[in-house]
């Protein structure tokens, strides 16, 4: 078995947790390959004593592992140490732990755009009206209909990474915008400065969910653990933290019954929410958008933490919708892929598969995700660039290193992130 250590030799990292622990990308999965944190390990709690059994064999023993419940969900979160401070790499432990028939798999990360092999890999273009004529004529569509917003109607939970403040999006704060939608941060200043390639991207979606209905209201919540890839190219976020904002999105919008009581935990959290909007079911929203996926190890359950709270929307009757992915695989993402979640792919204006776009069936549903128009930033100047990774040697995506400034407060962007919330908004009407 191959081993690394916590130091950080042989680092083949994508991105470090809070903490120091490291978010590694498999390579050799074929249309698989995943994201995991490489210290820790799911486990079927009623066969913790076989696994630890099986740990043994790699030298590592049950009193240098942590180990904690996952909620109710019948797992076990297992971070992994040997006594020297090596960490077994992941992927073959399981492999191991599979042939001794333990139920046993990685902690799953998902991405936020932009990782993917696959594309689309490029940045928000400023559109112009001689170049994209096609794209204008829909700019000032989009527009209109941002403006004319009246935030009367469903609301919408959004999970992402925030909204940009309002000198900096002045169009989407408007009156589509709930109050208890969370700034996008850390603030980056757009004046001759490289901006990193998802910054927007919960306003983007925000903006798309209300161009689908006009009288939504949206309310941005964004993860406390996100953390963005190397060249700030992508965010990542464990099955722990989204499970932790799902549970906090829906108590706060329930009201906090009961005040904040930070000590209880993530399920306590929904089912307080739960019972407060069964009480009084106009606290509920009508629709949850999640623009972030991630491929499974081939279990169906690889985010149980988040699935525990996922249920407790589903019982309580709001629809979740939920991207499908850029990898350009039929390999099931998550949370898409789950019974009772909406996944939704990408199509162009020719309403063909975008090359991107993830399939198979388990998506639901196809919106436009091949150059879509919302809301962006405004202001920057030419000196402005928004930076997304290097080619990845796929020849049927066209590469853009970056677009500069200024923004006008629209922009087009791809993927299946901006396929999702125009079914979000459909479903709010």
């Amino acid at each position: 078995m191959t081993i690394h250590n916590g130091a950080g030799q042989n680092d083949n990292s994508i991105a470090t947790l809070d903490g120091g622990r490291r978010v590694i990308r498999t390579e050799d999965r074929g249309n698989a390959n995943y994201l995991y944190v490489d210290d820790e390990l799911r486990v079927a709690s009623a066969q913790l004593e076989d696994f630890f059994a099986v740990l043994g064999e790699f030298e590592v023993n049950r009193e240098s592992c942590d180990t904690t419940p996952i909620g109710s969900t019948g797992y076990s979160s297992v971070t992994i140490r040997q006594a020297s401070g090596s960490v077994p790499e992941i992927p073959e432990l399981v492999d191991t732990l599979r042939s001794s028939e333990i139920d046993a798999f990685p902690h799953h990360v998902m991405a936020l755009e932009n990782h993917t092999q696959f594309g689309p890999h490029d940045a928000p273009l400023d559109i112009d009206k001689g170049l994209h004529p096609q794209l204008w004529a829909e700019r000032v569509i989009v527009e209109q209909t941002l403006l004319a917003v009246t935030g009367e109607g469903n609301q919408v939970v959004v999970v992402d990474t925030g909204v940009l403040n309002d000198k900096e999006a002045p169009l989407i704060h408007r009156s589509g915008l709930g109050k208890h939608s969370e700034r996008e941060k850390p603030k980056r200043p757009v004046n001759g400065a490289s901006i990193p390639a998802f910054y927007g991207h919960g306003t983007f979606v925000a903006g798309k969910v209300l161009t689908a209905n006009p009288d939504a209201v949206v309310q941005v919540f964004r993860p406390d653990g996100f953390s963005p890839v190397k060249g700030d190219s992508a965010l990542v976020l464990t099955d722990d933290d989204l499970a932790a904002v799902l549970a906090r999105a829906l108590f706060v919008m329930a009201g906090e019954p009961g005040g904040p009581q930070p000590r209880l935990s993530n399920k306590e959290r929904a089912l307080q929410a739960e019972q407060a909007m069964t009480a009084q079911p106009d606290l509920k929203p009508a629709v949850l958008n999640l623009s972030l996926a991630g491929a499974d190890h081939g279990v169906p359950d690889p985010l149980p933490a988040t699935l525990e709270i996922l249920k407790v929307w589903l019982d309580l009757g709001i629809k979740v919708v939920a991207a499908a992915g850029n990898d350009h695989t039929d390999a099931p993402h998550y949370p898409a892929a789950y019974d009772g979640v909406i996944g939704v792919g990408a199509v162009d204006r020719a309403n063909t598969d975008a090359d991107f776009s993830n399939y198979g069936s388990w998506v639901d549903e196809k919106r436009l995700g091949v150059n879509v128009v919302s809301a962006y930033l405004e202001g920057g100047s030419d000196r402005s660039s928004v930076k997304v990774p290097k080619p990845t040697g796929n020849p049927r995506m066209p590469h853009r290193s970056k677009t500069r400034g200024p923004w006008d407060g629209l922009a087009s962007w791809s993927g299946t992130s901006f396929a999702a919330p125009q079914v979000a908004g459909e479903l709010s009407i």
